[in-house]
């Protein structure tokens, strides 16, 4: 706990919001994040497993009036734009169904199936930085107690993927090189983005290799991988000193930047 304590520290303290579809036995429709502010099941098994080992949670409740027009079905794009509005940098999202399996034989006793799948979401960048699904079986007298049962269980196999993978990832980036989108906008030629590279590359301490994405209309969007932290490449690009033009940092998250180019 204290060495992962440290992890997120490093981290900043990245903050999740949660998002399951779900559908118990006995529901003709999945119960969504939309219709209350109340956890379902999944989620609250996935709060619970999370919040034991000192991650943080941010409340969903300002989105309860923005929704109505979402699906069960989101995107990775839909799901960091849902994170963004309530400062979340990752969120959990999936869904999860339970089902009547029959009868024990020979018994009042049924047999009840929940599958579960979830991702994890980054919100700055719409990047799957974890994913995981899980099944879970349960033996009861009522439907829906079954099936919150097996629920449970599915969700619970579910959160310590998640969890592991999560940590992995983010031990992954603190100990070596990590990938933070820079985006530049008021470059007025190609030959600036070559002296922005060149100057990136030389002057910036951490900047290993830059890897263009797109120019297009003045804008530059890249990738830079750095040895360090988003804000950590922020703080050197603000206060660098390059040769006839400077960048004023707009924006900064856990993993993006974005900047304006000033001759």
């Amino acid at each position: 706990l204290q060495a992962l304590g440290l992890l997120m520290a490093r981290k900043n303290m990245p903050r999740i919001m949660v998002l399951m579809a779900e559908q118990n036995v006995g529901q003709s429709h999945p119960y969504y994040y939309w219709r209350g502010t109340d956890l379902s099941v999944c989620e609250n098994v996935i709060h619970t497993s999370f919040l034991k080992d000192g991650f943080t949670f941010v409340d969903r409740t300002p989105l309860a009036g923005k929704l109505k027009m979402a699906s069960g079905n989101l995107s990775d794009s839909e799901a960091a734009r849902m994170g963004e509005q309530v400062d979340a940098e990752l969120v959990i999202v999936g869904k999860a169904f339970a089902k009547y399996a029959g009868n024990i034989a020979g018994t009042a006793m049924k047999s009840l199936q929940a599958n579960v799948t979830a991702r994890a979401v980054r919100v700055d960048t719409g990047m799957v930085i974890a994913s995981a699904g899980g099944h879970g079986a349960a033996v009861h007298i009522d439907d829906i107690t079954g099936g919150t049962n097996a629920l449970e269980k599915a969700a619970g196999n579910v959160a310590e993927d998640l969890k592991s993978q999560i940590v992995a990832k983010w031990q992954s980036e603190v100990a070596s090189t990590t990938l933070v989108s820079l985006t530049v906008r008021g470059l007025k030629s190609y030959s600036d983005f070559i002296r922005l590279k060149d100057a990136l590359k030389t002057e910036v301490r951490g900047v290993q290799d830059i890897f263009l994405r797109k120019m297009e209309g003045g804008t530059a969007k890249m990738d830079l991988q750095i040895e360090g932290s988003a804000i950590s490449l922020a703080d050197e690009l603000a206060l660098a000193k390059f040769e006839n033009f400077s960048l004023d940092i707009t924006n900064v998250s856990q993993n993006s930047l974005e900047a304006s180019f000033v001759k």
